[in-house]
């Protein structure tokens, strides 16, 4: 007797080539990845948007609150917002134009304020707290002090200005215009600061950065990390700015043709072609 025929398993073994199926699985993971990565940017801006709102809900109290009393009693909701807001233009990267604002373009276009000029002290002095609250070291007895002495209290007026311009909701603050030649980068200044600290104080990657985290505000910049991070930033602004300097230095002993290189050729040929030296 003849014995049944058994299905064979079916098999396991794919029709499509690996090369298609892993270009395709690298390919949705890329995808998923950018996705992510938008997502984590638009909350990161929602959070943003949400912190400075916050700070300018604050200041509005602030300023509209009924006697002298209420509005003592609002400086630590001030504090608070501020320190969010500036920890979210951080997060964000919008911090970082901070650093080319034209600080005497800015204050002569936005020193008017109800028929009146504030003073170039409460300007200069809302920088100082800008800077601190960057780093998260502004105490909350600096800016009630500030609240307190009439002559300062418009630098609640100037971080407002700056922290809602700088956040892309307010009006646009002037940028440095370099006069000649392509525009620097942003750390140029800083970097090249720091290049001078390491030749002329021969100072060593922490000791700059150490330096640097304690008088960044005088020098109009933002403070860098404490630890490796800030090191390694140290390291690479030295480097850039080295590069820079010997950059500058070979165009000077170097100078290009105005006239032409033309010209220049035939100055030193006589008419016969022979060289004129």
């Amino acid at each position: 007797m003849a014995r049944p025929r058994t299905k064979s398993a079916p098999s396991t073994k794919s029709l499509i080539p690996s090369h298609f199926t892993e270009a395709a699985d690298c390919s949705a993971a890329a995808e998923q990845t950018k996705r992510l990565a938008f997502r984590q940017r638009v909350e990161t801006e929602q959070r943003c948007l949400e912190a400075v709102k916050a700070f300018r809900d604050a200041t509005d109290a602030l300023w509209s609150a009924p006697s002298d009393d209420a509005k003592r009693s609002l400086i630590p909701s001030v504090h608070e917002a501020i320190i969010g807001a500036c920890a979210a233009l951080s997060e964000t990267g919008l911090m970082a134009s901070w650093e080319r604002i034209d600080h005497d373009r800015t204050y002569t276009g936005f020193r008017e304020h109800n028929n009146r000029f504030m003073s170039r002290p409460s300007y200069d002095w809302s920088r100082e707290l800008l800077g601190m609250a960057l780093a998260g070291r502004l105490p909350p007895e600096a800016l009630a002090e500030t609240w307190q002495t009439a002559g300062l209290r418009d630098a609640v007026r100037w971080l407002r200005n700056f922290i809602v311009s700088l956040s892309g909701e307010g009006a646009v603050l002037p940028m440095l215009v370099q006069a000649h030649g392509p525009a620097r980068r942003a750390c140029y200044d800083r970097d090249q600061l720091w290049l001078r600290w390491s030749i002329e104080g021969k100072m060593k990657a922490a000791a700059i950065r150490d330096k640097w985290n304690a008088e960044y505000a005088r020098h109009g910049g933002l403070p860098i990390g404490s630890n490796r991070s800030g090191c390694y930033t140290v390291k690479e602004g030295v480097r850039k700015a080295t590069a820079e300097s010997r950059k500058q230095k070979k165009v000077a002993k170097y100078p290009p043709y105005p006239l032409g290189i033309r010209s220049y050729i035939r100055l030193f040929l006589s008419p016969s072609g022979k060289l004129n030296y």
